[in-house]
């Protein structure tokens, strides 16, 4: 997964956690083309999860999923080094390897090869966008995924509403909150965050999205970075920056999704002339690169 502290790591990672955590095993039968009721173990050895995002063994087969929030051109070498770890911890005969993207230039998914002497590592980028929608909606802990399968504003609008009503119905309201979270951060690159708190909004989904732990959880690493980035310019002025966005702007979640997408500095420079999250968001989207 991406490394925690790059400017585009968060708040995907978390939000892919979600999924991984409640249908980490469905979401490998997906990308394999397994059978439903195909058997998966998952790989819990440490010294291989601490390196790896997911890894499951069905049969002879092993599936390895690196989920990104973009592509991440070191793919290559790191899928090699990956495929040598698992040879050498797991036994199998065939290796399976997918670089799950969120936000990608490709609709489509791409095959993937490097060579390094005698070894070759062969993998598929695999945009969100384009999975299945029916595979997706069919299983509740890929449903956060959904969203970026639609084509353009009006059904990719339209799949989150289904989305929000479908996780709603869940009966864990641990899983119903985090995938709510879920939710709200992987659509945040392919719709604008006016119409996802609207959607949030209309659904019912705002409140519980708003008090859920994850979404605390998101909060708290939210100030510890303003205060940090604070700490480095040898003043402390990261809490009251944070405090001052929170206050004005209110939803947290959504500014947190802002903020690693374009920069504390790019959020801070374009808020005063600012009165909502669309137009700040607009703001970012518009400033020269």
């Amino acid at each position: 997964m991406d490394e925690v502290g790059s400017s585009q790591s968060l708040p995907f990672d978390e939000a892919l956690e979600v999924v991984a955590r409640v249908a980490g095993a469905d979401l490998a039968r997906l990308l394999a083309g397994l059978d439903d009721n195909s058997v998966l173990r998952r790989v819990t050895d440490s010294f291989v999860s601490a390196e790896t995002d997911l890894v499951f063994i069905t049969g002879d087969q092993a599936v390895h999923i690196e989920m990104q929030a973009r592509a991440d051109h070191a793919m290559a070498g790191r899928m090699l080094l990956y495929a040598g770890l698992l040879v050498g911890r797991e036994r199998f005969t065939q290796l399976t390897q997918f670089e799950l993207v969120v936000r990608s230039d490709h609709r489509e998914p791409q095959a993937r090869e490097v060579t390094v002497g005698l070894h070759t590592a062969r993998w598929t980028r695999q945009p969100i966008a384009s999975l299945d929608i029916s595979q997706l909606t069919a299983n509740p802990g890929l449903l956060p995924l959904a969203t970026a399968t639609g084509q353009g504003v009006a059904q990719r609008t339209q799949r989150l509403r289904y989305v929000l009503r479908q996780v709603l119905e869940l009966a864990d309201p641990s899983d119903r909150t985090d995938l709510l979270v879920a939710s709200y951060i992987l659509a945040q690159p392919y719709l604008d965050v006016g119409t996802i708190d609207l959607v949030f909004t209309e659904e019912q989904a705002m409140s519980l999205l708003e008090h859920s732990p994850l979404a605390e959880h998101l909060a708290e690493r939210f100030s510890e970075r303003f205060v940090e980035r604070g700490r480095n310019e040898g003043r402390n002025e990261g809490r009251s920056a944070l405090l001052g966005l929170v206050d004005k702007f209110g939803n947290l979640p959504a500014l947190r999704a802002l903020a690693d997408m374009h920069g504390w500095d790019a959020v801070q420079d374009a808020a005063p002339g600012t009165e909502s999250l669309a137009a700040l968001q607009t703001a970012l989207a518009q400033r020269p690169t």
